[in-house]
């Protein structure tokens, strides 16, 4: 991390804006970075999927009928794989901001992010029934899980980065690293300077 990234959080972290108003210009920022190339590569999956049932399926009787059945069908696999995306994409923006803040470094961050949220659930349905269940589940509880963490501990993690002695976070997801007792019961606790 630059010297200049960080004395940006430095400074985010002294103003009286709420956590919720610092997360929320994260996100437009990465909407604003992230929004036009996930909208082609979603359109371009459209256009795969489409074509993909249409080569598989086809339209084997000739007729009106026929093909309404399949641009329905086709449609809805559409609608169902956009609503996907776009719930995937949450998943991957929240946890990527919280892995990004206890990993440490990028390239790290980025890797269990990518694992946790997508690779993961790409693994489940070889489960069967709970497994696809879980794969649909996955990136609404990843995107619930990772904001309501950082909710919780974004300050406490973002000044972490300040302390040298300050360790991170392993490869599990669910652990905060170096909560001090009094923080997780409610207190307020003063970082070390």
């Amino acid at each position: 991390v630059c010297s200049s990234d960080l004395s940006t959080l430095e400074i985010l972290l002294c103003t009286p804006l709420k956590v919720e108003e610092i997360l929320r210009g994260q996100v437009l920022a990465l909407k604003r970075t992230f929004l036009k190339p996930f909208l082609l590569v979603m359109l371009l999956e459209m256009i795969g999927i489409f074509w993909l049932l249409r080569e598989s399926f086809g339209v084997s009787a000739p007729g009106v009928t026929a093909y309404h059945d399949f641009v329905n069908i086709a449609f809805a696999v559409d609608v169902a794989f956009v609503i996907f995306f776009l719930l995937d994409i949450q998943g991957v923006a929240w946890t990527g901001i919280w892995f990004g803040l206890c990993s440490k470094n990028e390239s790290t961050a980025t890797f269990k992010t990518a694992f946790y949220v997508i690779v993961l659930p790409i693994l489940l349905p070889g489960l069967y029934c709970p497994g696809i269940l879980c794969f649909i589940v996955w990136p609404i509880a990843a995107y619930v899980w990772a904001r309501l963490q950082l909710q919780e501990h974004f300050r406490f993690l973002a000044g972490q980065r300040f302390i040298s002695s300050g360790k991170l976070t392993g490869w599990l997801p669910f652990h905060v690293p170096n909560l001090p007792r009094d923080l997780r019961q409610g207190q307020s606790v003063q970082l070390p300077s």
